[in-house]
């Protein structure tokens, strides 16, 4: 079972709605329950509460192998979302995803930046398997900035606007975190039959999230370094080698990647054969 916080939001909608198609079990704690209903209707377990109140967090955290966690970055957010940290940890979680903020850190120049180091390092400092996503600004916020770009230079805009990304492509980079899993990051599990295999497993293709993943990384890897020629002379030169260098081994890692994913179906159905083959000679 999944776990998502904050699923009503910008990003939460569209990470239930991206996992209801891998036809993974969901469960949202939400304060809204009939938003939620609406939303997803009865394809997801509704857990109403709020991330404050200790028994409904229990109560959603029941069963639960992956959370996501988020919540609007109000006054307070700290105090929100550090309880549901040691819940998950206390509750034997397999695995936590937190969407953080670029920049976290404890000089940042926001309390917001501020805030999101300290549950950073909480969260690190647990026995969780964790996963902490730090994007920049999302593209649906880009209109509230109209007039701010407008008076700004060409480069800086352009710059800026390189920066940016879409909610989606958080909430598809969260499905292969959160779903791709052990598979995904280190080996193949070997769970067939046991008793403690997710149901919902089966329906992931581990060998496609690892290539999409590959070639996510390649994307965002291309919009930086190309942030970086467009302001080159800001940057000493082997400052440019150094990042076109690891560009350019992203890019090979991702090939090797779709080439070994490619050649291991055709070896084990080789392996196969060779094995009946021998059957049939005894």
């Amino acid at each position: 079972m999944i776990l998502v916080t904050g699923a009503t939001g910008t990003i939460g909608s569209h990470l239930v709605s991206s996992l209801l198609e891998q036809d993974a079990p969901v469960r949202v704690l939400v304060r809204n329950a009939d938003k939620a209903r609406a939303a997803f209707g009865d394809r997801v377990d509704i857990v109403s509460g709020d991330l404050r109140d200790a028994s409904s967090v229990s109560v959603a955290l029941k069963g639960v192998d992956r959370v996501f966690l988020n919540s609007p970055s109000l006054d307070g957010f700290i105090d929100l979302q550090r309880p549901l940290i040691d819940a998950a940890n206390a509750a034997g979680v397999g695995h936590l995803v937190r969407l953080s903020v670029v920049g976290a850190a404890p000089d940042a120049t926001t309390s917001y930046g501020r805030g999101h180091f300290v549950l950073d390092q909480h969260l690190k400092a647990s026995t969780l398997s964790w996963t902490i996503l730090q994007p920049n600004g999302f593209m649906q916020n880009l209109l509230s900035s109209a007039e701010t770009i407008k008076a700004a230079p060409e480069t800086i805009v352009m710059l800026v606007v390189l920066g940016l990304i879409d909610v989606v492509m958080i909430s598809n980079l969260l499905i292969m975190v959160i779903i791709g899993g052990y598979e995904t990051f280190i080996s193949r599990m070997r769970l067939e039959g046991h008793p403690d295999q997710p149901e919902w497993l089966s329906h992931v293709n581990a060998s496609v999230l690892k290539v999409k993943l590959a070639t996510a990384i390649i994307g965002i890897s291309s919009i930086h370094l190309l942030k970086t020629f467009i302001n080159a002379q800001a940057y000493e030169p082997k400052v440019l080698i150094a990042q076109t260098v690891i560009h350019i081994t992203f890019l090979v890692s991702a090939l090797a990647i779709a080439a070994v994913d490619r050649m291991m179906p055709q070896a084990r159905l080789h392996a196969a054969r060779v094995a009946t083959t021998e059957g049939e000679r005894h």
